[in-house]
């Protein structure tokens, strides 16, 4: 019993740090734009990267706080954890993309697609959160977390029709980027 209550206080006191942690860390890349946030070296588009941890960190943020006040009713509120893992699954294609890019040796006509799918999945990630933090079980908790989430408001906009149609182009015309897409 006391190793069991030693290695229960361990991983408490561990998962508190790390909320306290991502109590920091949330807000000041939501504040700084992640200037701050590492980034994979020589990676080309390293403002997609920085943005992406700083919605991993807003991710982390919110679903401690929504399992800390719901546990394991969370797995019940189905459109509140559905949300959740729209964002999860939006951060994880969107490093598919970013990985897929970088494998590729970031070839320069494929840029386009690049910032179509990582526009498209941050614009889509800000709606899912907007939505939970919205439909928060504790409004006041809501309340609160969304400056930390959204310090300068919600500023995401889909990818523009001009990216969209270059994008169209690109895909629909036969080319070496094409290929490499249906390989």
């Amino acid at each position: 019993p006391k190793r069991a209550v030693a290695a229960f206080d361990s991983a408490f006191f561990g998962h508190l740090g790390f909320l306290a942690a991502n109590m920091l860390r949330a807000p000041f890349h939501n504040l700084t734009g992640a200037l701050f946030a590492s980034v994979p070296k020589d990676a080309g588009p390293t403002h997609w990267y920085r943005k992406l941890s700083a919605v991993a960190a807003s991710l982390a943020l919110v679903s401690d706080f929504a399992l800390a006040i719901l546990g394991g009713e969370l797995k019940r509120r189905e459109i509140l954890s559905g949300r959740l893992g729209d964002v999860l699954s939006q951060l994880y294609l969107a490093s598919c993309v970013l990985k897929r890019f970088r494998d590729d040796h970031e070839p320069s006509a494929a840029r386009p697609l690049v910032d179509y799918c990582l526009a498209r999945a941050l614009y889509q990630i800000e709606q899912s959160l907007d939505a939970v933090l919205r439909n928060f079980p504790s409004r006041i908790i809501g309340l609160m977390l969304r400056p930390l989430v959204f310090p300068w408001g919600r500023h995401r906009r889909p990818p523009s029709d001009q990216l969209t149609q270059t994008c169209a182009r690109l895909l629909l015309s036969p080319s070496e980027t094409r290929d490499q897409l249906t390989d």
